[in-house]
């Protein structure tokens, strides 16, 4: 187990899906082709269903609201939501199975979903944000401890199945901040293992934490204008 957790950490994507249990995964796979099937072959969204809902809408607002909603239907990132870097049905169904199992591990992670948010947030338009002081930006960088997976226990293996206990501490550098002490408001998961070929596996699922305890987390992101107080501040650091 935390050799699987080690891979996710290092990036080893391949590596972790070994430790899966990738007979489980198969339906995991077969459900995401399934959905992102019957999403593009929807009908488009018409500004006339839109004002149904809202019969007071202004008909140019309707029209804007439609034509969001059936863009967001045929983006090629509605499926690499869910596998990293997978954008077609086809190319998720002529995958290997390990290679499959890796891209969705990969993308419940922070680092995927931080790509995502970025790549998004520069088809938005910009917004005046407030000014983030140097100190403040600073401490953000060197004092903010994110949390981690962490192993707190199993139960005695059975023949074929056995629980392991997994919890969510922050770790740090910085003599001040606790270590090892337990992340505020989230609750230790347990993660089930089966044992197939003499080893054990890992029953994948959709809830499953990974090594920086954000699994299936979404991270949105900010376009901010470069106003005059945005520049001067680029141009202090």
């Amino acid at each position: 187990m935390r050799d699987f957790f080690k891979a996710e950490k290092e990036g080893r994507w391949i590596d972790a899906a070994h430790s899966l249990d990738l007979t489980g995964f198969e339906p995991i796979r077969r459900y995401a082709v399934q959905a992102a099937k019957s999403m593009t072959s929807r009908p488009k969204t018409t500004a006339q269903e839109v004002m149904r809902w809202d019969p007071d809408m202004p008909l140019a607002v309707a029209k804007y609201q439609a034509k969001r909603s059936n863009e967001g239907l045929q983006s090629p990132d509605l499926l690499s939501r869910e596998f990293a870097r997978v954008t077609s049905v086809d190319s998720l169904v002529a995958m290997p199975i390990d290679e499959a199992a890796a891209r969705w591990l990969e993308a419940k992670g922070s680092k995927w979903q931080d790509e995502i948010a970025l790549k998004e947030s520069k088809g938005r338009p910009e917004v005046d944000c407030p000014q983030v002081p140097d100190s403040i930006a600073h401490a953000i960088r060197t004092e903010v401890i994110t949390p981690v997976t962490t192993v707190l226990g199993a139960t005695v293996a059975s023949d074929t199945v056995r629980y392991v206990v997994v919890g969510f501490t922050r770790l740090g550098d910085n003599s001040a901040k606790p270590v090892d002490s337990p992340y505020p408001a989230m609750s230790p998961k347990a993660i089930t293992l089966r044992k197939l070929d003499g080893n054990w596996r890992i029953s994948p699922a959709p809830d499953m934490p990974n090594s920086d305890a954000f699994g299936g987390s979404t991270v949105v992101t900010i376009r901010c204008s470069m106003n005059k107080n945005a520049k001067s501040g680029a141009q202090k650091k």
